[in-house]
């Protein structure tokens, strides 16, 4: 593949309902559903990560020790002394959550 002729998948098997619907949304973003999937393909290409967060539907969740969450709180403690900076509690909530798999 040299990067620069498109290249036809096989097959990519979908919920027609699931497709209608996104379709219907690609559309009303001026796009079609190929567009769509390329720029989800060249996303991952570019990030090396999928845009998205996936978990498992049984996450097991890891246990905290004190010691990680006291190096966490002292961390923050001294980018704010620095910084004098705040951050948003939810938007930490989800680095941590993203950070520790919890």
């Amino acid at each position: 593949m040299n990067g620069t002729s498109p290249q036809k998948l096989d097959t990519i098997k979908v919920n027609a309902k699931l497709r209608a619907e996104v379709e219907y949304i690609f559309d009303e973003m001026g796009m079609t559903t190929e567009e769509a999937v390329n720029i989800f393909f060249s996303n991952v290409k570019n990030t090396g990560t999928i845009p998205f967060i996936v978990k498992a539907r049984h996450q097991k969740q890891i246990p905290i020790s004190e010691e990680i969450i006291d190096a966490e709180l002292k961390e923050a403690e001294d980018d704010f002394k620095r910084t004098g900076k705040t951050f948003d509690a939810f938007a930490v909530l989800d680095e941590l959550e993203k950070k520790y798999a919890i």
